[in-house]
């Protein structure tokens, strides 16, 4: 075969791989084009070099670097309309049969020598000026030991640096990360990156936020997502920083961060991030404000609850909140230790020592970064059915559970769910057959042309399916998904009664 044929040849071979799966393997030993699992690319960089919009890239489970030498300025950079998914075994056939939370698959900046900090990547990941939309995707990974510690330009966003590109981040977990600003995460002029089901615990920061950086005009939108246990050595901001930035944070856990100043949230020069049912708590300053500092800048909390952040030199509410320059404060259905809200607009009084929120567990507080605790309410909480359920946008908590269990949202990131009682089911009539299963189940005791909507959820709140139908007898048979072993059914019916059960697949 003539020199021309086979070029010819690899060209349309890589041409068919680029618009569609491209696997990714650091153990394959076949042809390493992408095209199967058996002739996988061992190297992530590969993937994306062929990668064009449409393409999905499959990386099963291992440490992947974005240089195989010691150039520090090297990054992994995502591709407009690609979606890049971590979190396989190396065998599977659909999307859906992945485990990623099973199936870790890193993307690490540890290049040079092993466990040498001082010579790792500048960022795992880099966006810079690509105009990256949603339709960009990483879904997946473990993203650790991005060291942006030297001057600029090299100074934020050890994990990920977003400017003027906006991707979508989903079931990632950031942490060892490193740098000047913005240890985890850094998102730059006009970023619009998305950060959904994410874990960003256990970053450092040399000066300010080891966590989430929004800066000049960044308006990331962050859901479901734990920042916990972040670190700013030398100056403000433990676990999320905002300076001329318009974030939303929703259903967000922010505690055990710890800063000198402001541990949980900075915000600063006319800043206007929302907090829509989010727990900030437990953060600690070595120096004053443990939770919210709001400087120049317009706050606003919805269905979120502020408490037990401390600080060295502050005694009282301002050790949850201070707001200096004009700052605005707008809060609706929300609690705040120590501070009196305006009680027309739901707020609970943060006076009253009776509001407490029954956490079922706080973490030690001593100045030393920390993902413990437990911030699911007991049935006690005063926080339960004291929201306004017209904010949320989320089917889902934190945990993954119902985001409305009772009359109303709660208070805070996490649901209080009520126990389903045999009174309950008796209303619905409803029995749910085989458990465990094989490939189906049975839903029995339906009623004639009544509609109802029918949720299969992964215990990462992920939807596997939805569907309504409207009876047209007493039983419907659902298929269950590929590659979820445990999963939370959900039947709702147009009164407004609900079933949930744990499904497990066998």
């Amino acid at each position: 075969m003539s020199k021309v044929h086979i070029f010819v040849l690899c060209f349309i071979c890589l041409s068919s791989v680029a618009q569609g799966q491209i696997f990714v393997d650091q153990n394959a030993v076949g042809a390493e084009n992408g095209s199967s699992w058996q002739d996988a690319f061992t190297d992530l960089q590969d993937a994306l070099s062929v990668a064009s919009s449409g393409s999905e890239i499959w990386v099963a489970n291992g440490i992947y670097y974005p240089s195989t030498g010691t150039d520090r300025n090297i990054s992994f950079t995502m591709k407009a309309g690609v979606g890049i998914y971590g979190g396989f075994s190396g065998t599977e056939t659909e999307i859906d049969e992945r485990q990623w939370d099973s199936f870790e698959t890193i993307l690490s900046g540890d290049i040079g020598i092993k466990e040498e900090l001082d010579d790792n990547a500048y960022h795992v990941i880099a966006n810079k000026g690509n105009g990256l939309t949603s339709s960009a995707i990483l879904d997946g990974f473990k993203i650790t030991h991005g060291n942006a510690g030297d001057p600029e330009p090299n100074e934020r966003g050890g994990g990920i640096f977003n400017k003027d590109s906006s991707p979508l981040i989903r079931n990632c977990y950031f942490t060892e990360n490193y740098a000047l600003y913005g240890g985890a995460i850094y998102n730059l002029g006009g970023s619009e990156a998305s950060y959904i089901n994410c874990q960003i615990e256990g970053n450092t920061a040399y000066k300010g936020c080891g966590g989430v950086y929004n800066f000049l005009n960044a308006h990331a939108t962050m859901i479901q997502c734990r920042i916990t246990g972040n670190e700013g050595l030398d100056d403000v901001g433990g676990g999320t920083y905002n300076f001329l930035s318009d974030p939303h944070y929703i259903d967000c856990l922010i505690s055990g961060n710890v800063a000198p100043i402001a541990a949980g949230v900075y915000n600063t020069n006319n800043s206007k991030p929302v907090f829509t049912n989010c727990t900030i708590v437990a953060n600690m300053s070595s120096d004053s404000v443990g939770g919210i500092l709001n400087v120049a800048s317009e706050l606003t909390l919805e269905n979120s609850v502020v408490w037990s952040n401390i600080s060295e030199n502050d005694i009282g509410p301002s050790s949850n909140l201070s707001q200096a320059n004009n700052a605005i404060l707008t809060a609706e259905y929300s609690l705040i230790e120590g501070v009196s809200l305006d009680p027309d607009a739901g707020n609970l009084d943060g006076l009253d020592i009776t509001n407490d929120p029954s956490f079922l567990s706080l973490p030690p507080l001593n100045y030393i970064p920390t993902s413990d605790g437990d911030y699911s309410i007991d049935a006690s909480s005063i926080l339960i059915d004291a929201g306004i359920s017209s904010v949320t946008t989320q089917d889902v908590d934190l945990l993954g559970n119902d985001r409305i269990s009772g009359s109303q949202i709660d208070i805070g990131a996490i649901e209080y769910q009520f126990p389903v009682t045999n009174s309950d089911l008796e209303l619905l009539s409803i029995r749910v057959y085989p458990n465990p299963a094989d490939d189906h189940i049975v839903i029995s005791g339906l009623r004639f042309n009544n509609v109802y909507t029918i949720k299969l959820l992964g215990l990462d709140g992920r939807l596997l399916s939805s569907q309504n139908i409207s009876a047209l007898n007493d039983t419907e048979v659902l298929a269950l998904p590929n590659g979820s072993r445990t999963m939370l059914l959900q039947v709702h019916d147009a009164d407004g009664k609900h079933y949930n059960q744990i499904i497990v697949k066998k």
